[in-house]
Formats: C-alpha cells, structure tokens, sequence
C-alpha cells in the first residue's frame, strides 16, 4: 500500500510538472508565432 502510494504521488507530481512545461512551451509558440504573424 505505501509503495503504491508514493508511485500515485511521483505520477501526480510528474504529471503537474509536465502540464507547467507544456504551458510554458505553448505559451512561448504562441509568442514566436504571433510575432512572425506581426512582421
């Protein structure tokens, strides 16, 4: 049951880990692609 536990933690972890280096890509795409939009 502990081993389970911690193994759900480090996935919920690498999971919310993952979902803020998503955004933070998506969010500099979004800014490399509206300024080659801009010029």
């Amino acid at each position: 049951m502990v081993f389970h536990n911690v193994e759900s933690c480090a996935g919920l972890t690498r999971r919310a880990f993952s979902t803020k280096l998503w955004e933070k890509f998506s969010t500099l795409g979004n800014a490399d692609v509206a300024r080659r939009v801009v010029d």
